[in-house]
């Protein structure tokens, strides 16, 4: 199913939650400027962040949302950072 990349983050986290990956890709789009920016204002060195940043895509990708909560999937974003 075509997901629609200017859908609620809410549809998109009920989706991922579904098992729609497209979904998730969505939302990590929408929101990695701003978790790099974060990462980077942390350990501020650019390569680190950069290697933070994928292994952390990576690591968020295999977490299902326990309920359709937006917030708490976009909170996981900055919450695994260091």
């Amino acid at each position: 199913m075509k997901v629609q990349t200017n859908a609620a983050d809410e549809t998109l986290v009920a989706l991922y939650a579904q098992g729609n990956n497209e979904a998730f890709d969505i939302l990590l789009n929408r929101y990695k400027d701003r978790l790099y920016a974060y990462i980077y204002y942390t350990v501020r060195n650019e390569e680190l962040a950069e290697d933070i940043f994928q292994g952390k895509a990576n690591e968020i990708f295999i977490i299902s949302p326990a309920d359709n909560e937006v917030t708490e999937l976009v909170t996981c974003f900055f919450s695994i950072v260091p």
